[in-house]
């Protein structure tokens, strides 16, 4: 539950703008709500280590539910309701938290995991029912605002939000070697942060493809990433001079063992010390300027960079580039699609849509596809744009576009001054008053 977000990046999304905002700072810092704050997260912790269908939780769905009730106390205290045990949670509670977060900006996918950790604790406090839905808490808002997008509209590459890559790397070599190297291997390989950190170079290339075994990959889905170009094979090299033949790449530095704590055993000293590499992995992106609020990107945007490359370089311009449908028959897309998703290890193609988007006919953001120009007499040119663009024939000429492909093609043309270089018209042509 992040306290980052703030009223003013609210308003600036158009959030709840007669919102009453009573947060106090002060009180969500005092002695009573960091009590609180303990007493949620003991309570979090006794009861996410059991799912609601009977099985044992992993560790990382037990921090998150630590870390979201924890958040959930300070927030109430903040709020002016100071409680003092889980059992005084109420449906009034989760109304004053939803608002707040969503007056305060938390985004849809955000909002989820909200709603997500307000379930679990109404069946944990033995008030099943108590929740409803985010629409009834927000009347105000659309319910479509609530929809996470599991189709990228835009780039989350790093390249792709503008930033050159190249010195996003030389910036974190320069925070620190390790870090740079992980980045490296996140862009050519797809990487996930907990995969970067587990890796052992060395051990996991196998000359063709790059091993990542199960005690490595995310749910212990294993998968093997083909090596097929020279940059992956040169980056897995330069990585692997750089450290001992057996060594992860995350830091292998060990947290040094608390006085009069008897000594712990190989397997908490394992998530010890993942759990502090993952800080320090954090910190490090922060460092790189890779926050969200700041920067528009995350670390996850490396993946994203590796997934439009990997879309390039199987014939496809990707959506989140300016991509449109036609570039290659379905038989071979499906099949690029598919070798996308397994590199990256999702069981479903359609997940790879959240990194470079879902394509469709007409080019966003675009006048689509440039087909000529004409030169006038009083000194302007004017350039003729079609879109969805045309796709050619194996001899180069078009295929004659069917009247309901043409209905649906938006044809512009944009006139220029030729001494200045200035838009001078954009004229948008009627196709269907012409059929």
């Amino acid at each position: 539950m992040s306290n980052l977000l703030s009223r003013v990046q609210g308003l600036e999304q158009g959030r709840l703008p007669n919102y009453i905002d009573t947060y106090n700072e002060a009180a969500s810092k005092s002695e009573g709500a960091k009590r609180f704050r303990i007493i949620m997260c003991n309570f979090a912790i006794q009861h996410a280590e059991k799912r609601v269908n009977g099985n044992i939780a992993g560790f990382k769905t037990i921090e998150a539910s630590k870390d979201a009730l924890g958040g959930m106390a300070i927030t109430l205290w903040g709020l002016g309701y100071q409680l003092t045990t889980p059992e005084g949670f109420s449906e009034k509670h989760a109304r004053a938290i939803i608002r707040h977060k969503w007056a305060y900006g938390i985004s849809a996918g955000g909002l989820s995991v909200l709603m997500t950790q307000l379930g679990k604790l109404q069946i944990w406090i033995k008030k099943t029912g108590m929740l409803k839905t985010a629409a009834v808490y927000l009347p105000e808002v659309d319910p479509e605002a609530f929809k996470r997008k599991k189709v990228a509209e835009h780039s989350k590459s790093v390249s792709g939000n503008g930033y050159e890559l190249e010195t996003i790397i030389t910036n974190a070599d320069y925070i620190d070697w390790r870090f740079g190297a992980m980045v490296r291997m996140e862009v050519v390989f797809g990487l996930r942060r907990g995969e970067a950190l587990k890796i052992i170079p060395h051990l996991d290339d196998r000359v063709s493809f790059f091993d990542i075994r199960k005690g490595v990959a995310k749910y212990g889905r294993e998968r093997q990433i083909p090596i097929e170009t020279e940059l992956q094979r040169q980056t897995l090299n330069y990585v692997k001079s750089l450290i001992g033949k057996k060594e992860h790449l995350g830091w292998v530095d060990k947290p040094k063992q608390r006085k009069g704590k008897s000594s712990s055993s190989q397997s908490e000293m394992r998530k010890q010390l993942l759990k502090r590499n993952e800080g320090r992995y954090n910190a490090n992106m922060i460092k790189l300027g890779f926050t969200k609020k700041d920067a528009g990107i995350t670390g996850h945007c490396l993946r994203a960079e590796y997934a439009e490359d990997m879309a390039l370089m199987k014939g496809f311009l990707p959506a989140t580039r300016g991509g449109t449908k036609g570039q290659l028959d379905q038989e071979t897309f499906d099949l690029a699609r598919l070798q996308v998703a397994e590199n990256m290890r999702h069981s479903r193609i359609s997940v790879t849509g959240a990194y470079y988007g879902s394509l469709k006919a007409k080019m966003p953001n675009s006048l689509g596809q440039k087909m000529g120009m004409i030169r006038l007499s009083d000194n302007r040119v004017v350039t003729v744009f079609v879109n969805p663009p045309l796709i050619a024939q194996p001899s180069g000429a078009y295929a004659t576009l069917t009247i309901r492909k043409l209905a649906n093609t938006d044809i512009t043309a944009v006139v220029e001054d030729i001494s200045t270089g200035i838009c001078v018209e954009v004229v948008q042509i009627d196709v269907k008053s012409m059929l």
